[in-house]
């Protein structure tokens, strides 16, 4: 029986290319994408197994209103920077309170397999508040109870944004040309393309590859790839 896959955040760098590699997935019946308004992603996919869900993350959040209907995996990829967001409390809405909402609503709805970007840092003693937050929504997901999560922690993400990052744009800059020597323990601060992110995602969810609790760090990404 085919599968129905959902994607939350679909139409961010990591999510656009996700969608892609789902579409072209022969184990999907169905990709269903939460999107703010009709025609987000329809204009740029088509094909009969892509499904828009227009969701209000809002009423998800605070009244538990799932729209997507079934669902048998879920993959997460929202996620905003402290200067979209304005301040501290909008950044923790995004990327904390929505993530916990989507996963609690695909759970609710039948999905076994959740696979989220989380980032690098998760796991050290940083004091950051992103990484706070990022710390806060990977121990809220793991209380769920989904048989299988995969969590993926990458660095800075490498793609062609429709809105580009300017400090991202000039940090990725210097790791680039860093590359070279960022090698064994500092590896793992090498920027990585969003497409590696998708396609681990991706082969995350294959039922071989499906443990209680995978933790991707950015330097196994690529690795862990069709």
């Amino acid at each position: 029986m085919a599968l129905t896959a959902c994607i939350a955040g679909a139409t961010g760098l990591t999510g656009q290319a996700l969608t892609a590699l789902l579409l072209k997935d022969p184990r999907y019946g169905a990709v269903k994408v939460l999107v703010r308004k009709a025609g987000d992603m329809s204009a740029q996919f088509q094909g009969p197994k892509l499904i828009e869900v227009v969701t209000d993350y809002e009423a998800l959040t605070i009244q538990g209103k799932w729209t997507a209907g079934d669902v048998d995996h879920i993959f997460i990829c929202l996620g905003t920077t402290m200067k979209k967001a304005r301040n501290k409390a909008n950044f923790k809405q995004v990327d904390y309170e929505y993530v916990v909402a989507v996963a609690n609503g695909a759970r609710d709805h039948g999905a076994d397999h959740c696979a989220v970007v989380s980032s690098m840092g998760v796991g050290t003693d940083s004091k950051a508040y992103y990484i706070k937050i990022k710390t806060m929504m990977e121990a809220a997901l793991q209380i769920i109870g989904y048989p299988t999560l995969h969590i993926l922690r990458p660095s800075l993400l490498l793609g062609q944004r429709a809105q580009p990052r300017l400090l991202e744009s000039i940090a990725i800059f210097f790791t680039q040309l860093v590359r070279p020597i960022l090698i064994g323990p500092w590896a793992k601060y090498r920027a990585i393309p969003a497409q590696a992110v998708a396609a681990a995602m991706q082969v995350g969810s294959y039922e071989d590859m499906r443990i209680s609790l995978r933790i991707t760090e950015s330097d196994q990404i690529e690795s862990l790839q069709s």
